[in-house]
């Protein structure tokens, strides 16, 4: 008996030692329901993720890279947080917005965009992005990664607002982020559409050149650095004080806007414009006040007042320019009265008239116009850095002189006066060449190779003399040094954004 139960108690004892080999059953994971969705700017400052980006597609998308760096499942929301560039300042940064693809990610609740990971597991994703510094360079071939700290509230609300309506366009979305407002402005109606895609300018200021394409604005620098600066651009007018264009508004009409060069909200409102009636150009005329040139009338803004009113009424906008004087910052505006043919009456006419040309001068301390001369012995008048010129009836460039045109020169024939700057005057030659002119002797400097129409517009950089302008065929400058004329490189390009040679690329 005793040997018997020895040996059971052997045996017990070898059961329970297998028993205590095998290994304890594993506990379920937590069920993904009850994983609580974690920002991503919070979970990689609390350690649980680790972010970054590669390949950006410009400011519009980016390879996101996320890795579970812990051993639990985790639920991270990618929507509202944004990137860095690895080399601090080197480009914008990105907010991020919805993954390309709708189903690369888990929608938990409206303005969300989540990522399931394992322990240890990494996932990549494409995601839209938008541009977060409309003053530094577009992404080429730039590394990011996740930033730490939550984005101001307008700005996260924007960028969750479009993880919750995917379809809405990229440029409406960083519009409203350009523009430090809560709500996405998206043009209504197949003609705003169709202007907002089809829209192609180019300006330029200082040797900067700036273009527009479907309603993205791009500076070129004269490095060969672009920057992306806006998006819902229908006009762009760079000057020496800032960078003004024209956005839609929330009623979806136009509105001024005013670029700040450096900041976290970069573009300012300014004023409501007149939606019948297109704005040519906008003169700064010191104080924040400008002179706005439309198609129909010229107004006044008084910056401080925040309004503007009508100051002289136009008959054409042919020949409408302005200047501001150095000494007085009165606003000097050219403009034309065509001749009127009359009415018959029976053997005679009535009502006729000679087409006059007017200057009219702007008080900036009263905000009113008054004309200040008229004229009938020209054809054509332009005003400019260096003062007031006209055309002779019979093609000789004249300027304006204590109330009087005074002939520069003999030379007869020139068809157009195109544009008067700091240094030179442009005209058109009777054979559709350029010419720039010495603006004190009305000595002719060079001829351009380019030939241009009569009625093509051509936009002036004030500060080089140069003149642009856009075709069908590109975005071209006719360079003020020497009339050389070059073609800009396409702003969607492939290479039209140069890579940062000192961008990280491992």
């Amino acid at each position: 008996m005793r040997t018997a139960s020895a040996i059971g108690a052997v045996l017990a004892i070898s059961v329970c030692a297998l028993a205590a080999d095998d290994p304890a059953p594993q506990a379920q994971p937590v069920a993904w329901d009850d994983v609580p969705a974690v920002r991503l700017w919070k979970a990689v400052s609390l350690g649980m993720v680790s972010a970054s980006g590669s390949q950006p597609r410009s400011y519009a998308q980016v390879k996101l890279h996320v890795r579970n760096t812990g051993k639990k499942r985790v639920v991270i929301d990618l929507a509202g947080s944004h990137l860095l560039p690895r080399r601090r300042g080197s480009c914008q940064r990105l907010g991020l917005g919805p993954p390309v693809v709708a189903d690369a990610a888990t929608e938990r609740e409206p303005g969300t965009v989540c990522v399931l990971l394992e322990p240890e597991e990494e996932r990549a994703i494409l995601m839209n992005t938008c541009c977060l510094d409309a003053h530094r360079p577009a992404p080429g071939t730039h590394r990011f990664d996740a930033a730490k700290q939550p984005l101001p509230a307008v700005r996260s609300k924007v960028l969750r607002w479009w993880a919750a309506n995917p379809l809405t366009p990229q440029y409406a979305v960083n519009s409203a982020i350009w523009r430090n407002r809560s709500r996405v402005v998206v043009p209504t109606g197949a003609a705003a559409v169709r202007r907002a895609l089809d829209l192609r300018l180019a300006a330029a200021h200082g040797g900067v050149y700036y273009q527009v394409k479907n309603g993205a604005l791009t500076s070129l620098d004269t490095d060969g650095v672009r920057r992306v600066l806006g998006s819902q651009i229908e006009q762009v007018f760079p000057t020496a004080q800032a960078v003004y264009a024209v956005m839609p508004g929330d009623d979806h009409g136009p509105d001024l806007w005013r670029l700040a060069p450096t900041g976290d909200n970069p573009w300012g409102f300014v004023t409501d414009l007149d939606a019948n009636e297109e704005l040519l150009d906008v003169v700064p005329a010191g104080g924040g006040n400008l002179a706005l040139l439309y198609a129909g009338h010229v107004a006044w803004f008084d910056h401080e007042q925040g309004s503007q009113n009508e100051v002289i009424e136009l008959k054409t906008e042919r020949f409408l320019s302005a200047r501001v004087g150095a000494r007085t910052g009165r606003v000097y505006v050219t403009v034309h009265d065509p001749r009127r043919n009359g009415v018959g009456r029976g053997d005679a006419a009535e009502g006729q008239s000679a087409g006059r040309f007017e200057v009219w001068v702007i008080d900036p301390r009263r905000g009113t116009a008054e004309m200040s001369e008229r004229f009938w012995n020209v054809s054509a008048i332009r005003a400019g850095e260096a003062g007031i010129y006209g055309l002779s009836h019979k093609g000789v460039i004249r300027r304006l002189q204590r109330g009087r045109f005074k002939d520069l020169g003999t030379v007869e024939g020139y068809q157009a006066l195109v544009a008067v700057g700091r240094d030179k005057v442009w005209v058109l030659s009777d054979d559709d060449r350029l010419i720039a002119l010495h603006p004190t002797t009305g000595r002719p400097l060079f001829t351009s190779d380019a030939r241009v129409a009569k009625d093509m517009w051509l936009r002036l950089d004030p500060v080089t003399g140069d003149l642009t302008y856009v075709t069908t065929t590109g975005y071209f400058i006719i360079r003020g040094e020497d009339g050389e004329k070059r073609q800009i490189p396409d702003p969607s390009a492939p290479d039209a954004a140069p890579a940062d040679p000192d961008a990280d690329d491992d």
